[in-house]
């Protein structure tokens, strides 16, 4: 598998593309990780989405976007990019088949104060399916979380 990890100007946060081959010569995959403080959105995550959306003939497909943790200068711009998301025409140039994250019980329960995560869940509820990351008992190597749906 061939795969380059593509760092995007995200401030003091994070906002990536992982990009992957399954094989030399192969239909190239593109995923987003983290979207950097809301000020990458403008900056440089929206004119990048842009590029990768031009370069596959008005649409991009993103088997997942990863949220690694719930802090705001990993959450700012993927809020800006939903919000950017949900205004588009039909079809939406860009598709994103699920959402992984690792504070869903966080989000859904509401045992977290971070002022992030009520725009985390509204996002979570629009893309409804959240493949969870980590596993049921904390230990890398233990059982892995099951996908979770978010509540209504």
């Amino acid at each position: 598998m061939l795969f380059s990890l593509e760092a995007l100007d995200a401030a003091h946060g994070d906002s990536l593309f992982l990009h992957w081959r399954a094989k030399a010569g192969g239909k190239t995959h593109t995923a987003l990780i983290d979207g950097g403080p809301t000020v990458t959105w403008k900056a440089s995550l929206k004119p990048r989405l842009q590029e990768l959306i031009n370069a596959g003939g008005g649409e991009l497909r993103l088997p997942f976007v990863m949220v690694s943790h719930v802090d705001s200068d990993h959450t700012g711009g993927l809020g800006k990019f939903f919000e950017w998301l949900d205004a588009q025409p039909q079809p939406r140039p860009v598709l994103i088949d699920t959402l992984w994250m690792n504070s869903f019980g966080a989000l859904t329960t509401g045992r977290s104060s971070r002022p992030s995560d009520p725009l985390l869940l509204v996002l979570c509820q629009r893309r409804k399916t959240v493949l969870q990351v980590g596993s049921s008992s904390g230990e890398p190597d233990g059982p892995p979380l099951p996908p979770a749906r978010c509540p209504p």
